[in-house]
């Protein structure tokens, strides 16, 4: 049996009760803080690349005269989605289109720039959609081959 003093041990039992509690809701606070900035930079971002509608345009140079790069631009929030095809490289510089490196990847027949239409639908089935930010467009193990 323990003892409790009443009304002096009251406090840190209901506190070592709560702590968890506690310490889950000051996490929550910190989340919810941080979709707010989240929520608030993209808001900006938006407005600053929105089209006004036709009710509002007294000039169409304010919708044209906009330095806007493609990518930085979606048709939603957080829809900056582009498709990518993986593949695989050995170390003799070969492509594969799968991981076991059985699959060479097909490329354009001798003479020709591109690939054939059967061939390039074939590889469109392989690609994964992924966010455009996971592309480094500058580096160069990113361009198209």
């Amino acid at each position: 049996m323990t003892l409790v003093d009443v009304p002096g041990d009251v406090a840190e039992m209901i506190g070592a009760v709560y702590a968890e509690l506690y310490e889950l809701a000051d996490d929550a606070l910190v989340d919810d803080h941080e979709r707010a900035s989240s929520e608030t930079a993209q808001a900006a971002a938006a407005d600053a690349v929105a089209i006004p509608g036709p009710d509002n345009v007294t000039d169409l140079y304010l919708v044209t005269d906009r330095e806007i790069a493609p990518d930085q631009v979606t048709t939603r929030l957080g829809a900056d989605a582009t498709r990518i095809l993986p593949i695989y490289c050995t170390p003799d510089g070969k492509r594969w289109i799968d991981p076991a490196c059985s699959h060479p990847l097909p490329l354009p027949a001798t003479g020709r720039k591109r690939l054939d239409r059967e061939t390039a639908a074939a590889l469109v089935r392989l690609t994964v959609k992924a966010p455009a930010s996971y592309i480094p467009h500058h580096a160069e193990e990113t361009y198209v081959p």
